[in-house]
């Protein structure tokens, strides 16, 4: 079955969505069981991490900066579409990246910090973000093509990628 450019183009989104949390799981140390997609068998993409974050020992700007990262993927990515293209996808990109904000929103709800505080934590953690893609976004692209072409990366795979081995 031959794919339309036009949903290659959209899968790739998704696929720097997640590939964005891989990263920022990289750079924090994160332990990650698996990256999917979830195109063929119709499910969620996601990012299953080896814990819970929201039991772990990892600072709330840490926690913001996994959520966020994708954001910062999608928009290198976008750096690549045109005007139209990039308004074509907008709702694609908005819909997904809504389940990211919420968990954000909870993290900042759970810890009950006043608006000072959340506004520093959520500054900590843009520094954070740009951290993850000046150490880590030369991978981006190869991520993003591993994914489309299997759909699912191990944790293994996601490391050994991530040193420059082939999987």
């Amino acid at each position: 079955m031959k794919i339309s450019e036009n949903a290659l183009k959209g899968v790739a989104l998704l696929a720097a969505h997640e590939v964005g949390h891989v990263l920022a799981a990289l750079a924090l140390g994160m332990d990650i069981d698996y990256v999917k997609l979830g195109i063929r068998d119709a499910s969620n993409p996601q990012v299953k991490l080896g814990f819970s974050l929201d039991k772990s020992d990892y600072k709330i700007e840490e926690k913001i900066c996994f959520f966020s990262a994708s954001q910062t993927a999608i928009d290198i990515l976008l750096i690549e579409y045109s005007g139209s293209e990039k308004e074509k996808y907008k709702w694609l990109l908005e819909s997904h990246f809504d389940d990211d904000e919420k968990n954000i929103e909870e993290i900042f709800k759970s810890e009950l910090k006043s608006l000072n505080e959340k506004h520093e934590l959520y500054i900590k953690a843009c520094h954070l973000v740009d951290n993850v893609f000046l150490s880590y976004g030369h991978l981006l692209h190869v991520f993003i093509d591993k994914l489309m072409d299997k759909e699912i990366l191990t944790g293994v795979e996601i490391k050994r990628l991530s040193v420059g081995c082939s999987i």
